[in-house]
């Protein structure tokens, strides 16, 4: 529909704080010229009339400009036709002077930088619907790190702060004297009255709320300078003249942090979307990184050749990472760390590959992680990345993992050498003295496959199963896993075996999550009815406040300007005969359900419907590319719309 009107449209601003309250300004394109306008003004007067909003006109520079406007700025939209076929649509009056500045060309639009010629060159301009630019150039990220935002964005902290404390003295004064005050003076004196402590330190308080005020009879503070949470004014209006002392030591401190990781700058990031036949692919390229020592370690040790990696995964795995491999590069890096110590006799980099993949299988397991707790805790600093590695191997306990080094023809001899020389050196060494080895080997459709048995202290065995493919070494950790992949590969002529470019690509395919699917719902399940009960104590605060019948989600959204949501779609409501509050999904806080079929049909469906989402990084001299890409099942072409 959008389409006969609108040709592009283009997204503007100059901070991401979206939702303390950020400058957002909209350019359109426009192909029909009346038709759009007409659908505007109505949309426009519709907003005005139901938000009870004012209107003013005037002009700038020759140009007529419409703001609507409510008092609590929740509404707040200027509208300004540049020409014909440009119309802007902006709730920053400083940015609306800006765009008009660079079409009268007394400023110098971006699209004149440096950067994002660059960034247009790899990424060229297509005119296709589908097509989505994104652009953070690096003017744009100076001005994030700039004294004016960064003091500006702690002072709206500060406010937002003092905005909170006010809308809970309000609600603990209702509670207390059983009648709503408009008055914040009022009610912080009123409040000070019951203190037998820290009056001095209240009353220095009740001085810096001064500029705030209650709106209406609600609860929702407002500051006079700033506006309400959520609605802020936008820090490219705010002027700022004065800088405190507290403020200029806390800056120089952000500045010393920031310098300890970009020395420099932190570079320019390009973003490119593209919707196709069910597939969603973005892109990233970030400008360059080849001052980290770190970056220029990588683009090393990966091999930046046009030689694709071969895709080995079969049908089950869930999980992939490939990574292209320097050969070269790795062996010398690999044979310089096994020359000395008790490694010293071990031709270990005969193990190294032009590429490694680790493939993930489906399974059953008996027990679960929990992935969002076990994500904080590898974030912490409790944790290293040893323990992201025994992480990692008491995961495989319970899912087969296979490892597929890509080697050439003359390698395996040197690899079967290297395999003797680790026996006879756990054998003999006094290293591993807990640790045994021995092998063996047996024939699977005529395939020899040696099998590797270790043993830590003769109670734990883990086995291991080496299997040499025509250009591959895998090493799988099951023998059910080892037997589908050798049937698999004997259906070669049903193969498609995919190609990649990139030097590192993750893939995670939830299609193919077929015996663990109850157990991977189930912890999704978990973590959002652990979100929704936490909103049925906000309801039964508010029913203890002000009785149950005013206890409704529309409520809050009139008193706080926040609407209590179920993260799964379900309904909040008072039980009356168990006399306590509910949710239509996950129940009640001691009579916990969960409604799995319902939730499964109506809010994972679409995601066990994936067939790959897939991450590739590419390290180059140019900068940093990733791609993204979300393939899904061939369905009705409207489903992507529904994927959250």
């Amino acid at each position: 529909y959008y389409d006969r009107f609108v040709k592009e449209v283009a997204f503007v601003g100059s901070d991401p704080f979206f939702r303390e309250g950020t400058d957002l300004s909209v350019l359109f394109s426009i192909k029909n010229r009346a038709g759009f306008l007409k659908a505007l003004y109505g949309f426009r007067r519709m907003m005005k009339k139901m938000n009870n909003a004012s209107q003013k006109n005037f002009a700038y520079k020759g140009y007529g400009i419409q703001l609507i406007k409510t008092k609590d700025r929740k509404i707040f939209s200027y509208f300004v036709s540049l020409n014909e076929n440009t119309v802007l649509l902006s709730n920053s009056l400083t940015a609306i002077k800006k765009i008009i500045s660079v079409k009268n060309k007394k400023s110098k639009s971006m699209v004149k930088a440096a950067d994002f010629r660059y960034m247009r060159a790899i990424h060229p301009y297509q005119k296709q619907q589908s097509e989505v630019f994104l652009y953070f150039s690096d003017a744009f990220i100076r001005y994030l790190v700039s004294p004016k935002l960064r003091i500006a964005r702690s002072r709206v902290l500060r406010e937002s702060v003092k905005l909170s404390l006010v809308e809970k003295l309000a609600l603990f004064h209702f509670h207390r004297f059983g009648k709503k005050e408009k008055s914040i003076q009022k009610i912080t004196s009123r409040i000070i009255s019951l203190m037998k402590k820290n009056r001095s330190e209240w009353k220095v308080l009740q001085k810096n709320l001064k500029d705030l005020k209650l709106l209406g009879n609600r609860f929702t503070a407002f500051s006079r300078k700033w506006g309400k949470q959520g609605f802020f004014k936008p820090v490219l209006d705010y002027s700022l003249k004065k800088v405190g002392e507290k403020e200029a030591e806390a800056y120089e401190r952000f500045q010393k942090n920031y310098h300890k990781y970009w020395e420099k700058y932190f570079d320019p990031i390009g973003f490119y979307v593209n919707f196709k036949n069910n597939r969603f692919q973005l892109k990233t390229h970030i400008l360059p990184l080849i001052n980290l020592s770190i970056y220029r370690r990588l683009t090393r040790v990966l091999n930046s050749s046009q030689k694709t990696i071969v895709d080995t995964s079969m049908p089950g795995d869930i999980m992939s990472i490939s990574i292209k491999l320097n050969k070269t590069a790795l062996q010398k890096m690999i044979g310089r760390a096994f020359s000395y110590g008790p490694f010293r006799f071990m031709n270990a980099s005969s193990l190294i590959g032009h590429s490694i993949q680790l493939h993930m299988h489906d399974s059953n397991p008996m027990i679960d992680f929990d992935a969002a707790e076990m994500n904080r805790l590898l974030s912490s600093r409790m944790f290293n990345e040893q323990h992201i590695l025994l992480t990692l191997i008491g995961y495989s306990l319970f899912h087969p993992l296979r490892l597929s080094i890509a080697i050439d023809k003359n390698q395996k001899v040197p690899i079967l050498k290297l395999l003797d020389q680790s026996m006879r050196f756990f054998h003999i060494s006094n290293y591993f003295k807990r640790f045994k080895l021995k092998q063996y080997h047996f024939y699977y459709k005529d395939e020899k496959i040696r099998v590797v048995r270790l043993s830590i202290m003769g109670v734990l065995i883990w086995r291991f199963y080496l299997y040499f493919g025509k250009k591959h070494l895998h090493i799988f950790t099951t023998e059910n896993y080892l037997r589908k992949y050798i049937d698999h590969t004997r259906r070669r002529s049903l193969i498609k075996y995919k190609t990649f470019k990139d030097q590192i690509i993750v893939q995670f395919r939830p299609n193919q999550i077929k015996f663990e699917k109850n157990h991977y719902t189930s912890g999704l399940l978990e973590n959002l009815q652990k979100v929704s009960l936490k909103n049925i104590a906000n309801f039964r605060l508010f029913s203890f406040i002000f009785g149950r019948k005013k206890a409704k989600p529309q409520t809050f959204l009139k008193l706080y300007g926040f609407k209590p949501m179920c993260p799964a779609g379900g309904e909040y409501y008072f039980h009356p005969v168990q006399k306590r509050w509910e949710n239509s999904y996950f129940g009640a806080f001691f009579d916990a359900k969960i409604k799995k079929d319902k939730i499964e049909s109506e809010y994972l469906s679409n995601f066990l419907n994936i067939k790959n989402f897939q991450i590739g990084l590419k390290f180059t001299k140019q900068g940093l590319e990733t791609k993204m890409i979300i393939e899904e099942k061939k369905v009705k072409s409207d489903d992507f719309s529904k994927l959250r």
